[in-house]
């Protein structure tokens, strides 16, 4: 016979904070933010021919013209 034991769970969102082993304080450097972004064909396809051309992944292409943006 197999028993399982389950988990109390916290209903006190700072105690379970408090009770969390990692570190509960994030840098701006670590938070991240994920979106979908929709292009055109012709936009998308130049632009993987420019992070082709700089030998860079498409991804980190795209953050760096962000980044450039927006100084």
């Amino acid at each position: 016979m197999v028993m399982t034991v389950k988990p109390k769970k916290e209903k006190d969102i700072e105690k379970f904070i408090h009770g969390a082993a990692s570190d509960k304080n994030l840098t701006k450097e670590t938070e991240h933010k994920t979106f979908l972004l929709r292009i055109q064909k012709s936009l998308w396809s130049a632009a993987r021919t420019s992070a082709q051309q700089d030998d860079v992944s498409l991804h980190d292409w795209i953050i760096d013209a962000i980044a450039r943006k927006l100084g």
